[in-house]
């Protein structure tokens, strides 16, 4: 078990707040993002000739901008909690994060494009997030393996809190006391933001109490040495 001082309540509430502030901040960055792209195809646009090069890298944005934003926001808010709370530091934690959400983002849209036909629009919506989550999940995953025991159970954790994320925003009825279409919305995705927050962060308290060895380093000093001691009779 790690044995750094962590005060689990204090991690969970900045885990939570970093999943509720997550979507926000993702749109933020998609719009940042998206924003040179759609001047300089804008550019291109006006040039008969560069026209087709203009929709190819419109096109290629829609499939990789979206995704790699999420990706990184999420990794990057994940990140810092784990490395300034737990002390727990993966160096490519946000790196593998963008990697996932882009696989994650050409999945949705491989999915959508394929099976999704046969499926109804709110079922549509509903595998989009745990088909979003689980490359991202993966990539993090690998990270997680090597310094955390069943570390598969992030993967788990993720899927689970994508399809109860999904459920409760797809599939709630409005509450019938509020008269306001949209503060229903806001609170139906409120409890759904939080959801992910309190699975995916209990989860990963229990990884962080559960690494792959016990074996400390600066337990190094305290190591057991084991001296063969022989005398004149043993030569």
């Amino acid at each position: 078990m790690n044995t750094i001082n962590v005060n689990p309540q204090r991690f969970l509430l900045h885990w939570l707040a970093s999943a509720i502030g997550v979507w926000p901040v993702a749109a933020v960055a998609c719009l940042v993002a998206w924003t040179p792209i759609a001047i300089l195809t804008a550019i291109l646009g006006q040039y008969e000739s560069l026209f087709p090069l203009a929709r190819i890298i419109s096109t290629i944005a829609i499939f990789i901008i979206p995704g790699m934003s999420i990706g990184y926001v999420i990794g990057d808010l994940q990140h810092t909690l784990l490395r300034d709370i737990l002390k727990w530091d993966f160096q490519d934690w946000v790196r593998y994060s963008s990697i996932g959400g882009v696989a994650g983002g050409l999945l949705v849209i491989l999915a959508i494009m394929t099976v999704g036909r046969g499926l109804s629009e709110n079922l549509q919506w509903m595998i989009t997030m745990p088909l979003f989550i689980l490359p991202i999940s993966i990539m993090q995953w690998r990270l997680l393996r090597q310094s955390a025991r069943d570390a598969w159970l992030w993967i788990a954790a993720n899927l689970t809190a994508a399809i109860v994320f999904s459920g409760l925003v797809f599939n709630t009825r409005p509450l019938s006391f509020l008269q306001y279409e949209p503060l229903n919305s806001i609170i139906i995705w409120f409890f759904a933001a939080m959801s992910i927050g309190v699975i995916t962060g209990v989860v990963m308290l229990w990884l962080y109490e559960h690494p792959l060895s016990d074996w400390n380093d600066d337990d190094a000093e305290f190591a057991p040495v084991y001296i063969e001691v022989r005398n004149r009779d043993d030569r």
